[in-house]
């Protein structure tokens, strides 16, 4: 969609050079001189725009829109399969304007290069890099992949995704636990949920494999306590019949670990501070989701800096 509407038609509809709502608005109302009474029609259809434009890059820092489509799995589990595609069409049609309105800045080929040659492809690798859960876990039952006894809980931040945790410990080990709990922690906008209604189970389209994933409900002023949740989802399918306090818990983080001076890449002073100064303020996982150190494993890359 990007690469037809923007890319090859709009980024033609310049205004001697410049882009944007309101240059498109200027080129309107050459066309419209003969007929004044569309030009006020023209300029407020402009100033709307502009408007929305302003509204957009005040909101979509604030609220993802992949959070926010997935509340339709919270009213209907049927729209589940609606989430990505509904998150992907509202992306490509309120974030790529930024390519249009920034035509003055950088030029028509400059601008058609860089999203062909460089944002398009990693886009399309990052996609295919995180991947639908149920397409995943379907082919991880069809490769007959071995089991080994024990049980491993996958906290996530996504109900369509699959963790990157579990991804390592498949490519890794080419073996998964005997019971895999992905548990997503779901933060809504109330103070509180009661108990009985925090918590909803799904087999993901394969029953008895073993391999379900748990949706925690939690308004603002709950504790996020992934082994309260599974506690709470215990017996509620016959995959969930174990002993939680012999689960292991894997994480997924990004670590940066300071090099010698004789080992020292080229990369600025205030990088490098940066980046430590980023790790030291992010949120310890363990801590806030509460799970027990001696049973947390977690898994991840490092960089050094």
């Amino acid at each position: 969609m990007v690469s037809v509407t923007y890319v090859s038609l709009i980024l033609r509809a310049d205004n001697r050079g410049e882009g944007g709502i309101l240059a498109l608005c200027a080129l309107i109302t050459r066309k419209v001189k003969g007929s004044p009474r569309f030009v006020p029609v023209v300029m407020a259809l402009a100033i709307i725009g502009a408007c929305l434009f302003l509204g957009d890059s005040i909101i979509t820092p604030a609220i993802s829109v992949l959070s926010a489509a997935e509340g339709l799995a919270v009213v209907n589990p049927d729209l589940e399969k609606f989430v990505v595609p509904i998150s992907l069409l509202v992306l490509a049609i309120t974030g790529a304007e930024a390519l249009y309105a920034d035509l003055g800045h950088f030029g028509r080929l400059p601008i058609a290069l860089a999203w062909l040659l460089i944002a398009f492809p990693v886009l399309i690798i990052n996609y295919l890099g995180q991947g639908p859960l149920r397409p995943y876990i379907a082919r991880l039952n069809l490769k007959k992949i071995q089991r080994v006894p024990g049980i491993a809980v996958y906290p996530h931040g996504s109900l369509t995704t699959v963790p990157l945790a579990l991804r390592s410990s498949v490519a890794f080990s080419n073996a998964l636990h005997e019971h895999v709990v992905i548990v997503v922690v779901h933060s809504m906008g109330v103070p509180t949920i009661p108990e009985d209604e925090r918590v909803y189970v799904d087999d993901l389209g394969c029953p008895d494999d073993g391999i379900v994933r748990i949706e925690y409900r939690v308004g603002f002023n709950d504790r996020q306590d992934i082994p309260r949740a599974l506690a709470l989802a215990l017996h509620k399918t016959s995959e969930l019949e174990f002993d939680p306090s012999q689960a292991t818990y894997v994480l997924s983080v990004f670590r940066i670990e300071p090099v010698d001076e004789s080992e020292r890449r080229d990369w600025p002073t205030w990088q490098r501070r940066l980046f430590r100064l980023m790790e030291k303020s992010s949120n310890n996982r363990t801590r806030s989701c509460h799970l027990p150190p001696e049973r947390t494993i977690v898994m991840g890359a490092e960089v050094t800096a």
